[in-house]
């Protein structure tokens, strides 16, 4: 079981000069979620699945109203997709973009004991937006090639909006939310290389206040520069954090390292990317997970197998050393690569549960001044 006891949980002290490299050499990190030669899906401003209006919002299978018809070759155990080419003028900005990657099939699996386990149900499937960076309705600089930290902070707050925080939905609308969230005043996403825990988490923070809610908890767990008052203390985010995380409306961000092998069992973390974690089950290591990604899976959430890493060595930044494998989750089939040549580690994860609101917490007043002394041109 884990405890959420601010006072009893142990936290994690670099050195003044550790984290000052590590936070400099994050800095430098590309954080960004795919390459320009990836297809993109895309999402026509005409087609979102979600209506947000009044205190709640209706959600339903995203629709990607001019997304590419998919092609499948069953192989093995695994699908190939095939994109076809993407028309001119799509967000790509490119004539002719394809791609292809592994999906797994949407089945029951057995596991290493040899045993079918059917999938649990998943609530927060059907109720969990599925917006993905790339689309053209939220006009994401660089296609939004570096937006997932935003678009996936919109999925859960989106989520959590419709539990009793409805002011947690920006004025400007839903398509706007994400580069509202980018803004330098919240997670400060830079256009090129993203948006780094540090800034994720007290941007979060400051949007939960800004729009009249109380923080019951709010803490990263994982191996990046983060506010040590905003952490659990744990390097390695195991399946029951992330199950504990979800429980009581709580909403969880997973912060996937793309790692590529450096040298024999040294992995190097060359990006990252977020995701809107949906469900855990602890028993199979199964994730559900809303991937921004244009690469990921059309119109439903991901299925993802996570499991633990059993030798290995992750190097840190800035010549810091490194740190034994074992122990982090390494997410395998059924996640999305954008690159086949790396692996998915998952090496961080925020945790936001909010107080119930007060009857005066449904007032956005505060929120709406923040949008408006904001200019357009601070989307980073």
């Amino acid at each position: 079981m884990v405890s959420w006891s601010t006072s009893s949980r142990s936290r994690y002290h670099p050195t003044e000069s550790e984290s000052q490299n590590a936070r400099r050499e994050a800095d430098k990190e590309s954080e960004f979620c795919f390459h320009g030669g990836m297809s993109l899906r895309v999402l026509a401003t005409g087609a979102l699945a979600l209506v947000v209006a009044g205190l709640g919002f209706t959600t339903g299978a995203p629709v990607r109203g001019d997304a590419p018809v998919v092609s499948v070759r069953d192989v093995g155990e695994t699908r190939t997709v095939t994109r076809p080419t993407v028309p001119s003028g799509s967000p790509s900005g490119q004539d002719a973009v394809s791609s292809s990657r592994l999906v797994p099939p949407p089945q029951e699996r057995a596991p290493s004991d040899g045993v079918v386990h059917p999938d649990r149900p998943c609530p927060r499937c059907g109720d969990t937006p599925d917006l993905t960076q790339s689309a053209s309705a939220f006009g994401l600089p660089h296609g939004g090639s570096s937006y997932c930290g935003p678009v996936a902070t919109t999925n859960a707050l989106v989520w959590l909006s419709a539990r009793g925080f409805p002011a947690l939905i920006s004025d400007r609308g839903l398509e706007q939310m994400p580069r509202h969230l980018a803004f330098k005043r919240f997670l400060k996403t830079h256009p090129r290389r993203g948006t780094l825990p540090f800034d994720l988490v007290r941007g979060l923070e400051r949007w939960v206040h800004a729009a009249g809610y109380e923080v019951e908890t709010l803490a990263y767990a994982g191996v990046r520069d983060h506010p040590t008052r905003l952490s659990f203390g744990v390097l390695r985010p195991g399946l029951p954090l992330l199950a504990e995380g979800l429980t009581r409306d709580g909403v969880v961000l997973l912060h996937v390292g793309w790692y590529e092998e450096a040298r024999a069992g040294r992995y190097s973390r060359v990006g990252g990317h977020w995701l809107t974690l949906l469900d855990v089950d602890v028993q199979t290591g199964v994730l559900r997970a809303s991937d921004p990604a244009p690469y990921a899976s059309e119109g439903r959430p991901e299925r993802i197998v996570a499991r633990p890493m059993t030798d290995g060595h992750l190097l840190r930044p800035a010549g810091l050393g490194e740190l034994a494998a074992r122990g982090f989750l390494e997410l395998g089939e059924g996640m999305a690569l954008r690159d086949p040549r790396e692996r998915a580690i998952l090496d961080g994860a925020v945790v936001l549960r909010l107080h119930p609101p007060s009857a005066a917490a449904t007032d956005t007043e505060s929120l709406n001044a923040e949008a408006a002394s904001s200019p357009a041109t601070e989307a980073r």
